[in-house]
């Protein structure tokens, strides 16, 4: 019996909308949480008094959580609707992140790292691996790319951004940390 081949669907606006949609969800969760982290560690470790190397941690813990959420992710994204499980880990970065502007502690850092990390893991690997190989059966590697890309454009933006609200003296640190949440 001979393989019936699969007729491929051509590039629709649909697909360059998905696109966009990833670039854009790498621009700002991946490109925020990650590349434009270090702004604020300095005038964070001298509000609390602390080394700069504490207020780091947090990091540390969003890469831990990425560890242990990884496999739950990829199930939930399995299992439940998608765009559902998505806003979801979407909310788990934003409110978070946005508290770090009001958290009284240094160890509330930590504990929101955790946090950011179960979401981001979802957002950063999950969404985008599950999404764009449902799209993209041709190409995959080049779009993946593509949205890839998007973490090192939101560092050039974010950094660049972040370093004015900051401002010469870093006292705008929690105003930097409500912008980026928002």
């Amino acid at each position: 019996m001979v393989a019936e081949k699969i007729a491929r669907q051509g590039l629709t606006i649909r697909h360059v909308g998905v696109v966009i949609t990833m670039m854009l969800a790498m621009l700002t969760a991946t490109g925020i949480v990650f590349t434009a982290a270090g702004l604020c560690y300095r005038p964070v470790a001298q509000h609390f008094g602390v080394q700069t190397s504490q207020v780091a941690l947090y990091i540390t813990c969003v890469y831990l959580a990425q560890a242990i959420g990884a496999t739950p992710a990829g199930w939930l994204f399995d299992k439940f609707n998608p765009k559902v499980v998505c806003v979801i880990a979407s909310l788990m970065i934003v409110v978070p992140y946005f508290g770090f502007a009001f958290y009284p502690a240094i160890w509330c850092y930590w504990v929101a790292g955790f946090v950011i990390g179960l979401g981001l893991v979802c957002v950063e690997f999950t969404m985008t691996a599950g999404i764009l190989s449902r799209w993209f059966h041709t190409n995959y590697g080049t779009v993946t790319g593509i949205v890839f890309a998007m973490t090192g454009v939101g560092g050039v933006i974010w950094n660049l951004i972040g370093q004015f609200v900051l401002g010469p003296d870093l006292q705008g640190w929690r105003d930097l940390y409500l912008f980026f949440g928002t």
